[in-house]
């Protein structure tokens, strides 16, 4: 394992893992026109070295698998640019008063919210030394969220570079939340892991505002946006059928909202979103 890239989740949400404040007017206008430009199906690929990065499965592999687990002990890591050191999640959810089987529960919810349509097989196991996703607590806390990719440089490839592992860290100083309520101060865990995960897949920020991915925290969004959707189906499943995947999960995505303004799903609440800082999720040379 070689090169390694930070991502992180700022600002109200995601972005370098800063917290930043609200843009002003005019750089809104300007945010907005940008993404206006590129359309609802705006999506950016990771780059590392200047080539985009994804995980790859055995040969015949179908789905793609992948394991997670959560951070145990203390944990350093000399080759990653961020998360380079992690402990229990237990430091994030105690100042918070979330119990770790709701954090869990929400984890895999985000974990889910990727799955069908990348068709890949999240499967969360103990063994931290072999997992291909590790998921902890900073010990150094920034921000609120990062993730780190590390390419396998040892078998170069002509298409997507291979990534070896991936870090997901979130601060155990600021406080976490579940659910949308309006306060935008406040991230929502499985937001906010469904965020960093796209970015453990290979996705980067397509700008402020429209997608899960964009690097501003929205509470307009439960799940995938249409440029979230074209980004991964790029990534994992270049295929004839991508209307056809996308619409279904966009008709997913109005049932979910619909059960949750039912006050079945987390809490209710109204669109509202919040500035996150530059950075999370894009690659550092």
């Amino acid at each position: 394992m070689a090169k390694a890239t930070l991502l992180a989740l700022t600002g109200s949400m995601l972005a370098t893992m800063a917290l930043v404040a609200s843009a002003g007017a005019e750089d809104r206008d300007i945010e907005t026109r940008s993404i206006e430009y590129r359309g609802i199906n705006a999506y950016r690929l990771l780059q590392i070295g200047r080539q985009s990065a994804k995980w790859y499965g055995a040969e015949n592999e179908a789905p793609l698998e992948l394991t997670y687990a959560y951070v145990d002990r203390r944990m350093s890591f000399t080759s990653a640019r961020n998360c380079g050191s992690m402990q229990p999640i237990r430091a994030v959810l105690n100042g918070s008063d979330i119990a770790p089987e709701v954090f869990r529960r929400e984890a895999k919810h985000a974990f889910a919210i990727w799955e069908t349509v990348a068709q890949i097989r999240f499967v969360e196991t103990g063994d931290v030394t072999k997992a291909q996703i590790l998921i902890g607590a900073q010990t150094q806390p920034l921000g609120r969220a990062f993730t780190n990719v590390e390419i396998d440089d040892r078998n170069p490839r002509d298409g997507p570079q291979a990534i070896a592992r991936s870090l997901i860290c979130f601060n155990p100083t600021v406080r976490w939340k579940v659910g949308y309520d309006g306060d935008l101060d406040v991230y929502d865990l499985r937001y906010t892991m469904a965020h960093e995960i796209g970015h453990a897949l290979g996705l980067d920020h397509p700008g402020a505002s429209g997608q899960l991915m964009a690097y501003r925290y929205d509470e307009r969004h439960q799940t995938l946006q249409p440029g979230d959707i074209d980004g991964i189906l790029k990534l994992y499943r270049p295929t004839r059928h991508a209307a056809r995947i996308r619409l279904r999960a966009e008709q997913e995505a109005s049932r979910q909202a619909g059960l949750r303004n039912a006050g079945t799903g987390n809490a209710t609440h109204g669109p509202s979103t919040g500035s996150l800082g530059l950075g999370d999720g894009r690659a550092r040379e």
